[in-house]
């Protein structure tokens, strides 16, 4: 969780849009 974390901060500094916050995003959506 500690590097999901840390992806998202960047991703809304908005550094650079990496593929792997997506198809997280997506697993939380199948689970949840």
């Amino acid at each position: 969780k500690l590097n999901v974390s840390s992806r998202r901060a960047v991703f809304s500094e908005g550094g650079y849009p990496p593929p792997e916050i997506p198809a997280v995003l997506l697993d939380l959506r199948h689970r949840g």
